[in-house]
């Protein structure tokens, strides 16, 4: 959410002080959180529901394969394989993933693989890991009231950030629960 976008231009010039409420998920947390603070006197916020949120060592959670991928290189090098083979082998490698119906193989099959779109996703994997390091403090600090978090024990993006959130600030909204995937 940017200064520009639709929501935070029309909610800022139409007089209108209406609440919102952002909601995100993993990465989307972070950018919601630090959106609190960018549009501070321009959009009400009221509340921040954070799922997950991916809010400081993002790089430590990444598997070892991710790391490999994102690294400048090795990203061309993938996109160019991916691009240049057939559609039976990439066939053959989505249909390990037993969790995907079929119309999200067809979309994987079908955008996801393409050069483009795998050099995109990896150059934001790569900046997302290079950015989000330590916990702001004073961030979270200044928003503890209006926001919920909502953590799962296991996830490897957010490794004890309930535990450490709920020893930081006691009174606030932060919850960890078992058997939730990331």
């Amino acid at each position: 959410l940017s200064r520009s976008s639709g929501t935070a231009t029309t909610a800022a010039t139409s007089g209108s002080r209406a609440p919102v409420v952002l909601m995100g998920h993993s990465i989307g947390g972070y950018i919601c959180l630090h959106s609190m603070r960018r549009l501070a006197g321009e959009v009400e916020v009221q509340r921040c529901v954070l799922l997950m949120a991916t809010l400081q060592h993002l790089g430590k959670g990444l598997a070892p394969s991710v790391k490999r991928l994102v690294r400048p290189g090795f990203m061309q090098s993938m996109g160019a394989m991916l691009h240049y083979s057939p559609n039976f082998l990439k066939r053959f490698l989505i249909s390990f993933h037993k969790e995907l119906d079929v119309e999200d193989k067809e979309l994987l099959l079908s955008g996801l693989l393409s050069w483009e779109v795998s050099q995109n996703v990896l150059y934001m994997a790569r900046i997302e890991a290079d950015t989000i390091h330590e916990l702001d403090h004073l961030l979270v600090e200044e928003h503890i009231e209006r926001c919920y978090y909502l953590f799962a024990d296991g996830d490897q993006y957010t490794p004890g950030h309930a535990v450490y959130m709920q020893r930081h600030w006691p009174s606030g909204k932060i919850e960890e629960h078992t058997g939730i995937p990331h």
